[in-house]
């Protein structure tokens, strides 16, 4: 089953018994199209994409937001579930007699309004367990000191909120890396690709960085090593249990290196079954990048041990 048939079909049960009612899909992604030509046992009411410059798309015209207000019952967000909240802002001034779903049919304006509830003051209090260093708690107050208390800071561009909010953070998690790297009596520290950057950069700004050990920048990510460093099942369980969001085939491809075509049954097991159902391939895969990272780590004079 391809990911366009994973789409229409995840639709079609979603949806099975609103046929009768007013759609209209909302977005002019590559999974619009195949819906509307799938869908034709449902009444499709066209497509609207309100920051779409032009009139037609597809061979289809761009309905307006007046047009969507008078024709459509419900409004289908076609987008990625990380992308979703995104969306909703574009949308979330239509008539409350408009149901806004997304493609699995969750409600997104009760979506919206739950996570809305959480105020400043719950998100500081759930912050505060995790705050076991005293950098965590110093940070942690002026974290709260800025948005409590009435003291009226606004945010005026990327710059200022990374500066007030993030970097205390940030700063905070690098002093913990430090201490780690003391603490270990490691003679090499390997920084990894995109996550580790700003990491390696700071860890030169250091004073004395000559008395700490040698600093790598570390082509790999994440992916790559959990993928090379998958040996058994209970490895293949780990990484399976990890939160992923998105379609059955991304996940096997995204976590696990595996390009599958999935069967429909197969659609509606949880990841780590679905996982465990190709186990001899993703250990194939999992040794072959294990050769090639081992192969990285020979060039670059790392011991793996």
């Amino acid at each position: 089953m391809t990911e366009c048939e994973y789409i229409v079909n995840t639709f079609r049960k979603a949806f099975g018994q609103d046929r009768s009612r007013r759609i209209c899909l909302y977005g002019t992604g590559r999974f619009t199209k195949p819906l509307l030509e799938k869908l034709e046992d449902f009444d499709i009411v066209g497509v609207a994409d309100f920051g779409y410059e032009k009139i037609t798309w597809e061979g289809y015209r761009i309905l307006t937001k007046k047009e969507v207000e008078e024709r459509a019952d419900i409004l289908v967000l076609i987008a990625n579930p990380a992308n979703v909240h995104t969306v909703y802002k574009k949308v979330k001034e239509l008539p409350e007699k408009i149901n806004i779903y997304t493609i699995e049919k969750r409600d997104v304006r009760v979506e919206e309004r739950f996570h809305e509830k959480a105020t400043v003051e719950e998100a500081v209090e759930r912050l505060r367990p995790y705050a076991i260093s005293a950098e965590d708690r110093r940070t942690l107050e002026r974290f709260s000191g800025k948005l409590l208390c009435g003291s009226g800071y606004e945010v005026q561009d990327m710059y200022s909120f990374i500066n007030v909010f993030i970097a205390p953070w940030f700063v905070s998690y690098f002093a913990w890396v430090i201490n780690r790297i003391r603490e270990t009596g490691s003679e090499t520290v390997l920084f990894s690709s995109r996550d580790g950057y700003l990491f390696y950069k700071l860890f030169h700004l250091l004073p004395h960085c000559e008395a700490l050990p040698k600093a790598k920048y570390f082509y790999t990510s994440r992916r790559c090593a959990a993928v090379a460093s998958i040996e058994n099942e209970q490895d293949i369980k780990v990484i399976a249990g990890q939160m992923y969001q998105g379609s059955k085939e991304n996940f096997l491809e995204k976590r696990f290196g595996i390009r599958v075509s999935l069967k429909e049954e197969e659609l509606l097991l949880d990841n780590e079954a679905l996982a465990l159902r190709y186990k001899k391939n993703i250990l194939e895969n999992a040794g072959r990048e294990r050769d090639c990272l081992e192969a990285y780590l020979q060039k670059e004079g790392i011991d793996k041990s």
